[in-house]
C-alpha cells in the first residue's frame, strides 16, 4: 500500500456503485480503499453486496464506513464487527465512537485486530454544532486513547485543515490520517483541497462527488494523486 492515496466515497445505490466500479478501472495504484457505506450495502444486505462485488470483478481493497457506528455499549459494537467481518470481510473499518466511552473504543478496536480488519477512527466531526457534547478536548483524549490501543489509521477533517495539523502533532508519523472534504464540501477545487490537507498532514483523502460526479473519474483520480504524492514528498515532518 502507498503512503498516500485516494478512498473514493461511493455514495450511492448498489446498481449505481457497481457501474462506478467500472469506470475506475486502470487506476488502482492512487486507490487506497473504496469507502463503501450503507448507501451501497443498505438494500441488499452485507452478503449480497459482497456477492455482486465479487461477480463485478472489483479487486480493489474495501473500507466499510457504516456512518457512525461503534456507538453503543461494548457487547453490541463487538458483535457488529463480528458481523461486517462475517458477511463483508473489508479491509478497513470506520467507527466514530464519540462520546460511546473509553470500553466502547477498545471492543471496537480490539474486535477488529481479531478479525483482521484494520479499525480506523473518527476523532472529530466538524458539522455546525459537532463540538457542542462533544468538545475538541475529548476529540483529542480519543484520539490519544486511540494510539495507546495500536491505532494506526483516524479521520481528521479536510474542511478544518488546521485540525490535521493538530492531530498530526499528536500523533507524529506514528498513524496515518484520513481526510474527508476535499472537492465540493470545501473550494470546489478538489486537486487544490487535497494538496492543502496533505501539505498539512493528511494521508488518505476520502473523496465522494469530485471524483463520480467527474466527467472522467480515472483522470481525476490520476490528476489528484500525482499532486498529492508531490505534496507528500514536500513535507518536512
Amino acid at each position: 500500500m502507498n503512503d498516500v492515496g485516494i478512498m473514493p466515497a461511493v455514495d450511492m445505490n448498489l446498481g449505481k456503485a457497481l457501474q462506478f466500479f467500472g469506470r475506475l478501472e486502470g487506476v488502482e495504484e492512487g486507490i487506497t480503499a473504496l469507502k463503501i457505506g450503507t448507501q451501497v450495502t443498505g438494500s441488499y444486505g452485507l452478503m449480497v453486496s459482497k456477492g455482486l462485488f465479487e461477480q463485478a470483478g472489483l479487486e480493489l481493497p474495501v473500507c466499510y464506513d457504516p456512518q457512525k457506528q461503534a456507538t453503543d455499549v461494548p457487547f453490541i459494537v463487538g458483535r457488529q464487527v463480528e458481523q461486517v467481518e462475517r458477511e463483508l470481510s473489508p479491509e478497513y473499518y470506520i467507527g466514530s465512537p464519540l462520546g460511546s466511552g473509553n470500553k466502547t473504543l477498545e471492543k471496537f478496536v480490539n474486535t477488529c485486530f481479531d478479525n483482521k480488519i484494520t479499525p480506523i477512527i473518527v476523532v472529530e466531526m466538524t458539522q455546525p454544532g459537532a463540538t457542542r457534547y462533544s468538545g475538541l478536548e475529548q476529540c483529542e483524549q480519543l484520539a490519544t486513547d486511540a494510539m495507546d490501543l495500536g491505532v494506526e489509521w483516524i479521520v481528521a477533517p479536510a474542511t478544518k485543515p488546521e485540525r490535521i495539523r493538530v492531530y498530526r502533532g499528536i500523533f507524529d508519523n506514528e498513524v496515518s490520517v484520513v481526510s474527508p472534504g476535499s472537492g465540493p464540501q470545501k473550494s470546489g477545487n478538489v486537486v487544490e483541497d487535497a494538496v492543502t490537507a496533505v501539505e498539512l498532514g493528511a494521508d488518505h483523502l476520502v473523496i465522494g462527488r469530485g471524483i463520480y460526479q467527474s466527467n472522467n473519474p480515472v483522470k481525476t483520480v490520476n490528476d489528484v494523486y500525482e499532486a498529492i504524492k508531490v505534496a507528500y514528498e514536500g513535507r518536512d515532518f
